[in-house]
C-alpha cells in the first residue's frame, strides 16, 4: 500500500464519482421498473395469505415469495443508497472509541472471534469525520473480516499516524508546488489497518472486490465493501486491501485528521 499523494487521491476520488453518476442513473431507472411489478406481486400475496391461512403448504409457499419480494426490496434500497451522493456530518471524534464500539457489539454476535487493537502513541486518534457514516465503512469491513474467519479466528485492528504534502511533490531533495500559489501543508492522517487470518482473497478476485454487486457469498449482495470505500473516500480517504491464499487479508484506511476548509 503506498501513499497517495493528493493529486493521485483526487484522481481516485473523480474516477468513483463519474462511476457513480453513470451507476447513480442506470439504478434510478431500473429500480422504478422492478419495483412496479413486484409492488403487484406482493400485493397478490398477501391476497392469497388471507385466503390460504389453513393451508400449510400453500402458505409455505407464499411466505416463500413474500421473502423474495422482500429480499429484492432490500437489493433496491441498497443500490439506491450507494449511488446516492453523500452528505457528510462532520463532527471532531474519536475513531478508535467508535471502532471500539463495533468490536463490542461484534463480540457479543461472534464469541469465537479473538479481536485484538493496536493503538499508536504518536498522537491522539482524532478527526473530522461523519461518526454514523464511518461507523458503517468501518462495519461493513470488520463484519467481512470476521465472515472470512468463518466463526473462528483472530481480527487485528492496528492504528498509526502518517504525514504528507497535500499542495506539493517531492522531486529529489526539493518540494515543489503542484499548484502554483498553494502553500503546501502537511497533511495528517489516520493508517488503520484491519486484519484478519482468514484463508485470503485469491488473485484473480482481488480486482473485483470493490465492484457493486460482486460478492462471492450465497446470501451476499455485494454492497458492503464497496459502500465502505465510497465512505472513506468521500471523507478524502482511501482504502485498498493486501491479501493472498493462505495468508489472510489486510484491509488499509487512510483518513484525513482534518477535512477541508477545517481548523
Amino acid at each position: 500500500f503506498k501513499d497517495l499523494t493528493q493529486v493521485e487521491m483526487a484522481e481516485e476520488n473523480e474516477n468513483l464519482k463519474q462511476r457513480l453518476l453513470l451507476l447513480g442513473q442506470m439504478a434510478a431507472g431500473l429500480a422504478h421498473e422492478i419495483r412496479n411489478p413486484i409492488a403487484g406481486i406482493g400485493v397478490h400475496c398477501s391476497i392469497l395469505k388471507s385466503h390460504f391461512s389453513q393451508n400449510e403448504k400453500l402458505m409455505s409457499s407464499v411466505n416463500m415469495m413474500a421473502g423474495e419480494i422482500a429480499r429484492v426490496e432490500y437489493i433496491i434500497r441498497e443500490c439506491l443508497n450507494f449511488v446516492r451522493p453523500t452528505e457528510l456530518g462532520i463532527r471532531k471524534v474519536h475513531v478508535d472509541k467508535i471502532i471500539e464500539g463495533v468490536v463490542d457489539r461484534l463480540k457479543s454476535v461472534h464469541p469465537g472471534i479473538d479481536f485484538s487493537m493496536k493503538k499508536t502513541k504518536e498522537a491522539e486518534l482524532t478527526a473530522e469525520v461523519d461518526p454514523g457514516l464511518f461507523e458503517q465503512a468501518v462495519t461493513n469491513i470488520l463484519s467481512n473480516a470476521v465472515e472470512a474467519c468463518e466463526g473462528k479466528g483472530k481480527v487485528e485492528i492496528s492504528f498509526s499516524m502518517s504525514r504528507h504534502f497535500s499542495d506539493l511533490v517531492r522531486l529529489g531533495m526539493k518540494a515543489e508546488p503542484l499548484v502554483s500559489g498553494h502553500s503546501g501543508r502537511e497533511e495528517e492522517f489516520i493508517r488503520i489497518i484491519i486484519r484478519d487470518n482468514g484463508p485470503g482473497i485469491p488473485l484473480e478476485i482481488q480486482d473485483k472486490i470493490f465492484v457493486p454487486f460482486f460478492t462471492t457469498k450465497k446470501t451476499g449482495t455485494g454492497i458492503g465493501l464497496p459502500m465502505a470505500q465510497k465512505i472513506i473516500h468521500t471523507h478524502g480517504g482511501v482504502m485498498d486491501l493486501t491479501s493472498g491464499p493462505g495468508k489472510g487479508t489486510e484491509f488499509i484506511i487512510k483518513i484525513p485528521v482534518r477535512q477541508k476548509g477545517g481548523e
